[in-house]
């Protein structure tokens, strides 16, 4: 039964795949969650006796008991359906070098913010090793050593992994070849695929599709820029990826530091500090559902139509890092859709594009 095991894959995804089925052959699915991280699905087709999956959510991933219930012949069906629909997750590392303890300072704060707990400290002469843990039992080992200013990072390849990896990719690399290298290395058989980017490419394809506001640095900081170019060279691979969470998370971070310096422009600095660590809500602005306003004592000297772009900028920001770095329901989004991750990364072009735009250029000065 090893094939149901170790899955990277979310029950949200389980459950939409699942309904989907019962509803084309004029049937129902129905969850029942347990306990934390213990799920029984219940499928009813007509003239089928009921088949019952149990799932179970893991440190190492989704494993999942297709033989249970009154009709295990379809339970064991749907369960392989699902497995080849999932990436296995397997153990993998990622070094950094030249790592200041600043630095690293930095990255325990990032913690405390993104609701990252630490499990275990070990702290010696040579070294600090953290075990960390978030909300949906997923674990990694971080180790900090000292004499060489080296980060080690060691897990399962899951998106707790991958998010400590593109914190410090961010923070330390600037070419996009680098970090499509350490990406490639994080998906199971793609580890020795051939990169063949080109940086003049990419350069020449973005400034072709925004335009003026690719050359400003108002607009766009030049470290921004590589996140662009790696999206760029993801979505537009000959082949299918099995997910595509790395081909948008960096560019969604580039929407987030314009919406900063903007507020930190024309809003002050307080305007962006969070307001709710538990909701992510920033004290610039009330939250009502997805809908998002600036709060009327930021809006002085600013007219309807930056007002409108601020709030876009703010209710992408919280729609896409609620859904694909936190979300407070069963488990963060995968991307497994090609179109879905390029419907988000045109989304960002044209949020790139409209800051180029007369009135909303002002508020970059």
């Amino acid at each position: 039964m090893d094939d149901f095991k170790n899955l990277n894959i979310n029950i949200d995804d389980i459950d939409k795949y699942l309904k989907e089925f019962a509803s084309n052959g004029n049937g129902k699915c129905e969850i029942k969650n347990i306990k934390t991280g213990s799920y029984q699905f219940f499928i009813e087709i007509p003239g089928n006796k009921k088949a019952t999956l149990n799932i179970y959510e893991t440190k190492n991933g989704i494993t999942i008991y297709p033989i249970t219930g009154a009709n295990q012949e379809l339970s064991l069906k749907l369960a392989k359906e699902i497995v080849n629909n999932a990436e296995k997750v397997k153990t993998s590392s990622q070094s950094f070098e030249s790592i200041p303890e600043n630095l690293f300072d930095e990255f325990l704060q990032y913690l405390g913010e993104e609701k990252i707990n630490i499990q275990e400290k070990s702290d010696d002469d040579i070294k600090k090793i953290y075990k960390l843990k978030n909300g949906h039992k997923l674990e990694i080992t971080v180790t900090y050593y000292k004499t060489n200013h080296k980060v080690f990072i060691q897990g399962k390849n899951t998106k707790l992994f991958k998010d400590a990896v593109i914190w410090f990719v961010d923070k330390t690399i600037k070419d996009p070849d680098e970090i499509i290298k350490i990406v490639f290395n994080s998906i199971n058989d793609f580890d020795k695929y051939k990169i063949c980017f080109s940086d003049n490419l990419a350069e020449s394809e973005l400034k072709n599709k925004i335009g003026a506001a690719y050359d400003d640095n108002l607009i766009l900081y030049n470290e921004e820029k590589k996140w662009l170019k790696v999206s760029f060279y993801l979505l537009n691979l000959d082949m299918n990826l099995p997910e595509y969470y790395h081909a948008v998370a960096g560019s969604i971070k580039v929407i987030e530091g314009i919406l900063n310096r903007i507020l930190l422009n024309k809003c002050g600095h307080d305007s962006f500090k969070l307001s709710n660590s538990k909701t992510k809500t920033i004290i610039g602005f009330a939250q009502f559902e997805w809908d998002c306003k600036l709060k009327s004592q930021y809006k002085n000297k600013l007219d309807a139509s930056q007002i409108k772009y601020i709030e876009v900028l703010y209710s992408f920001i919280r729609h896409q890092r609620h859904e694909l770095f936190h979300n407070s329901g069963i488990n963060p989004r995968l991307i497994e859709n090609k179109k879905d991750a390029e419907s988000i990364f045109n989304e960002i072009i044209q949020f790139i594009i409209n800051a180029n735009n007369s009135n909303v250029k002002e508020l970059f000065l």
